[in-house]
Parts: structure tokens; C-alpha cells; sequence
């Protein structure tokens, strides 16, 4: 079930960012083989960093191969629905969380473990796009992606289906995945209302994951549930995984645009930042909202 929902969970995320039905099935495919691989190398205890540098080659050359067998896709879009997988969202929000409330040492620690798997991400990237044009994979043509070609309704239920196999994925409580599924939905909706008003698409982001950071920790509450357990799958899609991997390409492969490509990873990881930070404050602004329900919480943890 877990291993499904890692496919399913990258097939909406690439109709999300823009990509075709049939890029969806590819990356599906993509993600299930790497669920499976990455099963393996944990049974051979690899280290999590080669583990995940590993995973990610793989997203990117199955998405490689694909594209050189001459099927209409995307290539870009299918690797992003595989790198948002890897990429150490709980980690993030929660070194963010610990910084903001006064706990350096642990931040530190936190923040150094999250940099070493997005530098597995961008190792095992930079790896795969360095073979597929050594075995003669044609140069690729990364358009920036001009949003879904689906109409609202559909991105929304996209959102939803994506959110909802994160948590089945994560192991999630059964009671809380149509709830954060919801939230996923509500912070869309608000991300793409901000985005119509000309919100930057930096700071769109942050806005949604405040919205999300609130009302995961109202959903969390009532259900007696940390708040990241609902915060962290709902804001998976806000993620910058295209520019990442547009980032990746330009620093392996175009030597022309190396300055462009190592400011676009400095700028995903910023949005990265923003949204975790979004999330931190959007509990924090929720706890004058929710003092009855911590109140209940506490009640309850002081009976077990």
C-alpha cells in the first residue's frame, strides 16, 4: 500500500505542475521503482545519504530514458514528482520550529541532516543527467511550466489525492488523512487565489503554508495529533521541484549558465525556507485560536 501510494502521489503531482496523462503513468512507474530500490539499499544498510542520492538518479534517468524512447512527456515534470518524495520536509519545518522557539543545538542538528539529503537529491540529479548524456540522451528543452492543463475543479481533486497518499505513504492515523487531505486543498486554493491577485510565486508559497501551518494545528488538536503530522504532507505540493531540477541541468550540463543555475537553487531553497518558516508561524498564530483545545490536549496527555 505504501509503495502504491508513493506512485500515485507523483502521478497527480506531475498533472499538477502541468504534465500529461501519460506523464503521470510514467511517473508512477518511475516512483514504484524507486520505493522498491530504496526498500533494498535499507536492507542492505547503505547510508541514507547514497540511499537517496541513488533514489534520485534513478527518477531522473528512468524520466531520461522515456524521453530519448521519443514518448511525449515532459521529462522535467515527471522528475519532480519523484525528487518531492525525497525531499526532507519533516526535517525542515521541524529545524525551523526549533530555531524560532529558542533550541539552536537541536536546530543545527536538524538543519545539517536536511542539507545533506537535498545534497544527495542534487548529487544523485546531477549523476543521472551526466550518464544520459554520456549514452547519448538528446539535450532537453526545459520550458518553464505555465501550470496545469487541467481546469481548477481537477488540480484541486489532484492536490487532494496527492495529499492523501503522502499521508497512507507516511503511515499517517487513518482518521487524520481526509482531513489533512482538506488542508492540502485549502491551502491550494489560497495559493492560487494569491497568485492570481500577482503574489510573487516566492512568496505565494509562504502565504499558503501559513494558511496550512493554522489550520493543521486546529485539525491536529482536535484529533490529538502533533501539528507537523497534518502541516507536513499538506504542503508538499508547494515545494519548488521544477526549479531544482532546472537549477541541476544547468549546472551539469549547460556550462553557459552556471551562474543562472546556482542562483535558482539558492532561490528553491529559499522557497523551501519560506514555507517551513510559513508553517512555524501559522501554529504559533493559531494559539490564541486553539488555547481551549491545547487545554484539552493537556487534560488528555496528563490521563495517559
Amino acid at each position: 500500500m505504501v509503495t502504491a501510494a508513493f506512485g500515485i502521489f507523483a502521478a497527480a503531482i506531475v498533472g499538477f505542475i502541468g504534465g500529461s496523462a501519460l506523464g503521470s503513468v510514467v511517473g508512477l512507474v518511475s516512483c514504484i521503482l524507486v520505493d522498491l530500490g530504496s526498500r533494498q539499499l535499507s536492507r542492505w544498510r547503505v547510508p541514507e545519504f547514497f540511499s537517496t542520492a541513488a533514489s534520485a538518479a534513478m527518477v531522473t534517468f528512468t524520466a531520461l530514458v522515456f524521453w530519448w524512447l521519443s514518448l511525449p512527456i515532459e521529462p522535467s515534470l515527471v522528475v519532480v514528482g519523484g525528487i518531492l518524495l525525497l525531499l526532507p520536509t519533516g526535517r525542515l519545518v521541524s529545524a525551523t520550529q526549533d530555531a524560532i522557539n529558542g533550541f539552536p543545538v537541536t536546530a543545527a542538528g536538524r538543519y545539517l541532516s536536511a542539507f545533506l539529503v537535498f545534497a544527495a537529491i542534487v548529487a544523485g540529479i546531477a549523476f543521472a543527467l551526466v550518464v544520459g548524456t554520456a549514452v547519448g540522451v538528446p539535450e532537453l528543452e526545459i520550458l518553464p511550466s505555465a501550470g496545469s492543463i487541467y481546469p481548477v475543479p481537477v488540480v484541486a481533486v489532484l492536490v487532494f489525492v496527492a495529499v492523501a497518499m503522502i499521508c497512507v505513504a507516511e503511515q499517517t492515523h487513518l482518521k487524520l488523512v481526509v482531513p489533512t487531505a482538506l488542508v492540502g486543498v485549502v491551502g491550494y486554493l489560497l495559493w492560487y487565489a494569491v497568485v492570481s491577485f500577482g503574489v510573487g510565486y516566492r512568496l505565494a508559497p509562504a502565504l499558503a503554508a501559513v494558511a496550512i501551518g493554522m489550520l493543521a494545528r486546529v485539525v491536529a488538536l482536535h484529533s490529538g495529533a502533533p501539528q507537523l503530522v497534518v502541516a507536513v504532507p499538506a504542503v508538499m505540493f508547494l515545494y519548488p521541484g521544477l526549479t531544482i531540477f532546472k537549477s541541476m541541468y544547468a549546472l551539469t550540463i549547460d556550462s553557459a549558465v552556471v551562474t543562472g543555475g546556482a542562483i535558482g537553487l539558492f532561490n528553491a531553497l529559499t522557497v523551501i525556507l519560506a514555507i517551513a518558516g510559513g508553517v512555524v508561524l501559522g501554529d504559533n498564530l493559531a494559539r490564541p485560536l486553539t488555547r481551549g483545545m491545547s487545554s484539552n490536549e493537556r487534560q488528555r496527555n496528563r490521563r495517559r
